[in-house]
């Protein structure tokens, strides 16, 4: 079952995109010094030459911290690319709201931390059951 609008292949990106440049001079961070963060999704050359990060990280100048803890959590699951995915991916789980839709309207984080494929139970599918 599919919930209707959403893709059945491909990847949803959700932009926008920033650079590493742009992200750390958001964030007043040193240059370099994001690269090694796990709390940050980063997709490497799929959009440039440079690394992206996705905006939706940050509440202004700020990376938001449901976020970067999901973001941490996900990451043992799935690679970035994938992560940006399944964020923005409508979820069955979640009332097929996407994950960051979830958040964004102030509903559990543990809910969604549940709705990880292969994370407490969760089906080994991407977001909504195919």
């Amino acid at each position: 079952m599919s919930l209707p609008g959403a893709p059945r292949d491909g990847r949803i990106l959700l932009g926008p995109c920033l650079t590493e440049r742009e992200f750390e001079r958001r964030v007043h961070a040193t240059p370099g010094s994001v690269r090694g963060h796990d709390f940050l999704l980063r997709i490497d050359g799929a959009l440039s030459l440079e690394p992206a990060y996705p905006a939706f990280q940050l509440d202004g100048d700020v990376v938001r911290a449901d976020l970067a803890w999901l973001v941490t959590l996900l990451k043992k699951h799935m690679p970035d690319l994938t992560a940006c995915d399944w964020l923005v991916r409508p979820n069955a789980m979640l009332a097929g709201l996407s994950p960051l839709e979830w958040l964004n309207r102030g509903l559990g984080l543990e809910e969604t931390a549940r709705a990880i494929p292969g994370a407490d139970g969760a089906p080994h599918s991407r977001g909504v059951g195919r």
